[in-house]
């Protein structure tokens, strides 16, 4: 940031200069306070564009100096065309050439930032065949986990609901994620009964989903809705993770 703030006071080429900073909430406290001095004291040609995934990190003077502008991180469809220009265009390869549910299964676990899909497509093209199967195997995913750790919770196994969690893949965000996504599945299973598009548990049988809420609303105390009831297994396994 220091090297930004440096660059922006010289003399610009033409009416205007813009300096651009991406994760700026990274930068040290010595660039901050650089580019703090520069936003009270502004230069009538400077313009700072400041990209950040955590503005509070930035501080309260910086944000009280800056226009704000919140961007929607990019939907499903977003993400899968971007997916696959980089396959087709970026890396040239037909679309008969890997499967379209490798690019969805892809795009649900690595989340809606595009540089990081971009590193997960190449790792998994690199790998092998643009398959399931090897987004399984370079990013498996802790919701299978979640779903043995229900059940074992359901037959009074508490040992292996833990067990379930403490050996499933990912980071404890990751596994915290699964888990709201397991509730989320359970209820469009309870509620609706159907599959849709992108449902969280899409790949698992709809009978076993069923099951699970009817043995989760078999269980529950009369006084207690199913909702509530299955946030406090969430709670259970948020403590277990």
């Amino acid at each position: 940031m220091s090297h930004l703030v440096a660059l922006m006071r010289r003399a610009p080429l033409g009416r205007f200069k813009v300096g651009f900073a991406d994760e700026a909430h990274r930068a040290s406290r010595t660039g901050k306070d650089a580019l703090l001095k520069d936003l009270e004291e502004p230069s009538p040609y400077a313009i700072y564009i400041l990209a950040t995934t955590e503005p509070d990190k930035l501080g309260a003077a910086l944000l009280s100096r800056c226009h704000h502008v919140r961007l929607r991180p990019p939907s499903m469809t977003d993400r899968l065309h971007f997916l696959r220009r980089r396959c087709e265009v970026g890396w040239g390869l037909p679309p008969e050439t890997y499967e379209p549910a490798a690019l969805e299964r892809l795009a649900v676990r690595v989340g809606a930032n595009y540089r990081e899909l971009a590193a997960a497509l190449d790792r998994c093209i690199t790998a092998g065949p643009l398959t399931t199967d090897t987004v399984d195997r370079l990013f498996p995913d802790p919701l299978a986990a979640c779903l043995c750790s229900a059940e074992a919770l359901l037959d009074d196994d508490l040992s292996g609901a833990i067990s379930a969690l403490v050996e499933a893949p990912g980071t404890p965000d990751e596994k915290r994620a699964a888990m709201q996504s397991l509730l989320l599945g359970l209820s469009l299973a309870g509620v609706r009964g159907v599959v849709t598009p992108y449902d969280p548990l899409s790949d698992v049988p709809l009978k076993r989903r069923q099951a699970l809420v009817a043995r989760f609303e078999a269980r529950r105390p009369q006084s207690v809705s199913l909702a509530t009831y299955l946030e406090d297994c969430a709670r259970f396994w948020g403590a277990s993770r």
